[in-house]
């Protein structure tokens, strides 16, 4: 069946603006709500009478609520979004964007979020949410989950609801933890998203600078081994890309190290691993948990990251993971599809 939107704009095309312009409003309230009229406003480019119109409208359909602390969406208003998405994905050409991009990354699959992280941080908040629809399609009550830290994979646990009866076996850290802040260690987001799960969790309390001495101390202990032995039986995998030499500042990695990332041209980081241009591992920590080679067999590989900056990274690592499913803004997306023509 043709694209209602298509057909919208064929049979009544003086409503087709009307009708783009409130599903985008409906859009940015969910992502910052609540939110005032006049910040809804400058986020959309459109006018203050415009929205406070618009904002009428979809009050009086339930769409959203107007309180003192600002406009928020509602129950019937999310439903719809999720109704509308694929619908405007088609008609904004995202679809077809995420063709041209699995192809020149050569992956199992790519998710778009519309719009461009640079110019809107929220949208990590909105990669986050459809990373994690895309990992509770994946996960049964038999899967063992492991993940990485940092912000985008906090973004995906945050996004992702508390269920009431077992959605996965176990949840636990893929690997050591970086040296950030503790809510966005992966021992900690390991906890948390458990509990969404009503699943098992196990934590692996060692950082992924630990020297090859003390590592092999360390994996003498029964309890150290008994959680590395789930974490090497994990189906499905969520990390983040980062920027190499931002990754090697946050770990606090030796001067040397950093200077070899600098000599060898490392781009981006995953996993513990420093990639070049041409996706070649440059240097690697080590693997306090799973290793890279380790993802090859992982059945599933859920990726997610924003920003132009990742682009050539993502291309890079991507060599690597043909088995990944990656979420990435439209902004980025479009990067990668500018970068693949040079």
């Amino acid at each position: 069946m043709e694209n209602i939107v298509f057909m919208i704009e064929k049979l009544i095309p003086d409503h087709i603006d009307v009708v783009k312009r409130r599903y985008n409003i409906l859009k940015t309230v969910q992502i910052f709500q609540p939110v005032g009229r006049r910040m809804l406003a400058s986020h959309m480019n459109i006018t203050e009478r415009t929205v406070r119109s618009d904002i009428e409208k979809l009050a009086e359909e339930e769409l959203v609520s107007v309180s003192k602390l600002g406009i928020s969406i509602t129950d019937k208003g999310e439903n719809l979004i999720s109704e509308l998405y694929e619908t405007f994905k088609d008609y904004n050409g995202i679809s077809d964007l995420e063709k041209k991009v699995e192809n020149i990354l050569g992956i199992k699959k790519v998710h778009i979020v519309q719009g461009d992280f640079d110019h809107n941080k929220a949208i990590k908040s909105e990669i986050g949410k459809t990373a994690g629809k895309v990992l509770m399609n994946i996960v049964n009550e038999n899967s063992i989950i492991a993940i990485t830290g940092g912000t985008t994979v906090a973004s995906i646990v945050d996004g992702i609801p508390y269920y009431n009866s077992k959605k996965a076996c176990m949840v636990v850290p893929a690997r050591g933890s970086v040296r950030e802040r503790i809510e966005l260690q992966s021992d900690s987001l390991s906890a948390k998203l458990a509990e969404k799960l009503c699943a098992e969790y196990r934590l692996l309390s060692i950082p992924d600078t630990i020297s090859s001495r003390a590592l092999t101390e360390v994996m003498n202990e029964p309890s150290i081994r008994k959680t590395i032995s789930r974490i090497n039986k994990a189906d499905v995998l969520v990390l983040g890309l980062g920027e190499a030499l931002e990754m090697a500042k946050k770990r606090r990695v030796s001067k040397e190290v950093y200077e070899i990332l600098e000599n060898k041209e490392a781009i981006a980081e995953a996993f513990g691993c420093y990639f070049n241009k041409n996706g070649e591992i440059v240097y690697e920590l080590n693997p306090a948990g799973l290793n890279f080679e380790d993802l090859k067999r992982i059945p599933f590989v859920i990726g997610a990251t924003a920003g132009k900056k990742k682009a050539l990274g993502i291309m890079a690592v991507s060599k690597n993971l043909p088995n990944m499913t990656i979420v990435i803004d439209e902004g980025t997306a479009k990067e990668i599809l500018r970068l693949s023509k040079d």
